[in-house]
């Protein structure tokens, strides 16, 4: 993702400053400026973390005052972009391969329903990442918005949240979204 190589140059970036600024600081650019050559290179995924750390306490702290219990109308593409974006670098630090296949079959627009049964919380996030070019719409239980960081980003998206316990209602849901052209996942 372009985000994902944005962060990525910032923190070269930020480490090499870092770097460079000791060094005038310190006064050091005589015999030992080629021994700590390898110093940024070290410091960009430390610089990596910390500027995705400083950006989950941004969404922790904005989701502090999103209303989960109000129903969304309108899907926000800014926020399934977010979450598009912190699923795909929760799988880029697990160190998660996606191998991707079939995708030119599927239609850009809906309506579009893709089921799929997972075996275990990490199997949503591989989907998600691996439809990243797709506007899709997941459905969750509704637990899953009283997680603090993911559940108010979660609502923001526009993410279907279901009762499991009444099936007609979660049908209901279900297909207001399809019937609406979205591509949706189960």
């Amino acid at each position: 993702m372009l985000s994902s190589v944005v962060l990525l140059i910032l923190s070269f970036i930020t480490s090499g400053a870092i770097y460079f600024l000791v060094f005038f600081i310190n006064d050091l650019w005589g015999k030992n400026f080629y021994i700590y050559l390898w110093a940024p290179i070290v410091a960009t995924p430390i610089v990596y973390l910390i500027y995705f750390l400083i950006f989950i306490i941004f969404l922790y702290v904005t989701g502090l005052f999103v209303n989960i219990d109000k129903n969304k109308k309108k899907n926000n593409s800014f926020c399934q972009y977010v979450v598009q974006f912190v699923t795909h670098q929760i799988n880029f630090f697990a160190g998660a391969r996606i191998k991707r296949s079939g995708f030119n079959k599927l239609p850009k627009k809906g309506p579009l329903m893709i089921i799929y049964n997972h075996n275990s919380n990490f199997d949503p996030m591989m989907i998600m990442d691996a439809m990243h070019k797709y506007k899709i719409i997941c459905i969750t239980k509704k637990d899953n918005k009283k997680i603090p960081i993911a559940g108010p980003w979660v609502h923001l998206a526009g993410y279907i949240s279901i009762n499991r316990e009444n099936n007609v209602e979660a049908l209901k849901d279900v297909s207001f979204e399809v019937n609406d052209g979205e591509i949706v996942t189960l």
